[in-house]
C-alpha cells in the first residue's frame, strides 16, 4: 500500500509560461527532463493530503500578465489533485522573507499538532 504525505513542501524554483500557463513548472531537480507542471499536477488525486507549501516564487502566478486571479497556476493544480490548503506566491519571493514565513509556519504547526489544535494561524 503506498502512503502520501500529508503534507508537501516543494522548495525549489517556480517558473510561469506565459503563452502556455498549463506548462507553468516547478523547477524540480529534475526538471529538464522530467518537469512538475501544472498539467500534470491537475491530472493527479491524491487521497488524504492536507497542505502543499511551495517555497517558489510565481506559484500561485496564473501566467497572464495584469490577471492574476486566472486560476490556471500552480498552486490552483494542487487544489485539483485534492489538497484542501495551499500555500503558494504570486509574485517574486525573497530568500529572508521567505525563511521567516517557513520558520513562522512549522513552529505553529508543531505546537498545533502537540497541542492536539488541528488549525494554525500565521497572523
Amino acid at each position: 500500500m503506498k502512503t502520501e504525505p500529508a503534507l508537501s513542501h516543494f522548495s525549489c524554483h517556480g517558473e510561469v509560461d506565459y503563452d502556455s500557463p498549463l506548462q507553468s513548472k516547478l523547477l524540480t531537480a529534475d526538471w529538464e527532463v522530467n518537469p512538475l507542471n501544472v498539467n500534470q499536477i491537475q491530472l493527479r488525486y491524491l487521497e488524504k493530503p492536507q497542505l502543499a507549501y511551495l517555497s517558489a516564487c510565481f506559484t500561485a502566478h496564473g501566467g497572464v500578465e495584469n490577471q492574476l486571479d486566472e486560476s490556471v497556476h500552480l498552486a490552483g493544480a494542487l487544489q485539483h489533485a485534492g489538497f484542501p490548503n495551499i500555500i503558494g506566491s504570486a509574485w517574486y519571493v525573497g530568500e529572508e522573507a521567505l525563511l521567516a514565513v517557513v520558520q513562522r509556519l512549522y513552529t505553529l504547526l508543531g505546537q498545533s499538532l502537540s497541542s492536539g489544535t488541528p488549525q494554525i494561524g500565521l497572523f
